[in-house]
């Protein structure tokens, strides 16, 4: 059973092949020196926009083709109108994980950062760093590929709603800006910038096949909801909330 779920959590497959390809190729840029890591550690940053606007495309194509929304939305909610309303959270939300990044920043005090207030000002400093390039351009294929191959090829957009979607991409912001700020903390406090910046790949990395292991019959995922399940609920009920928010 162990070697089942070690097997869906890491072997190279079709749904998380993209996030190996990332992996290698940020630690290979950074071996080589054409990507400092802190140019991954606010390339990370700016992961959370791209997330953002890839779940506004996947809440307008749920709005136009999901039956299961269709079915399941009155003539008075739902629909078109809730992606601006997603749109407005979401980006409150941002500015607040933002600001809070590059304040760690600015009390490091190495002159990169000196207002954690100026969100357009920090970001188009961020964007000029060495290798961002590289790094946004790897991070933007990442998440493109896995849009491609899970949402829209697999069909996952029939089984959608629009409420389902506007709280997906916070689950996985969460636990992605919680290690990219405990890495950016070590790059500064222990001046180990390569260090930092491995383990933040790393960690970054595992995140994500767990993520991408929550796929329908996967044993992990199977374990964990006849775990997390309550007595009146089916395991194919929690299941289904999983890989819902793993989207």
């Amino acid at each position: 059973m162990r070697g089942d779920m070690l097997r869906d959590l890491f072997y190279p497959n079709k749904g998380n092949l993209f996030i190996y390809i990332n992996a290698a190729f940020l630690l290979t840029m950074m071996a080589i020196g054409v990507i400092a890591p802190i140019t991954v550690v606010f390339g990370y940053f700016l992961e959370t926009i791209v997330i953002g606007i890839l779940n506004v495309v996947k809440m307008y194509i749920v709005v136009s083709y999901s039956p299961t929304h269709l079915r399941s939305t009155r003539k008075d909610k739902g629909g078109i109108a809730a992606i601006p309303f997603f749109i407005i959270h979401y980006g409150a939300f941002v500015a607040i994980q933002s600001i809070l990044g590059f304040s760690l920043f600015e009390v490091a005090g190495d002159g990169v950062i000196t207002d954690s207030l100026d969100i357009l000002g920090n970001y188009q400093k961020v964007l000029q760093f060495n290798g961002m390039g590289w790094v946004l351009g790897s991070i933007i294929a990442g998440n493109l590929g896995y849009f491609l191959n899970n949402f829209l090829s697999k069909g996952k957009y029939k089984d959608y709603t629009v409420a389902d979607l506007m709280i997906t991409p916070y689950v996985r912001i969460f636990v992605q800006q919680f290690v990219v700020i405990l890495s950016g903390f070590f790059m500064i406090v222990f001046s180990s910038g390569f260090a930092a910046g491995v383990l933040l790949v790393l960690f970054r990395t595992i995140i994500d096949l767990i993520i991408a292991a929550f796929k329908e019959g996967s044993t992990m995922m199977r374990n964990i909801a006849l775990y997390v399940k309550r007595p009146e609920q089916s395991v194919e009920e929690i299941e289904t909330v999983l890989q819902k928010i793993s989207e």
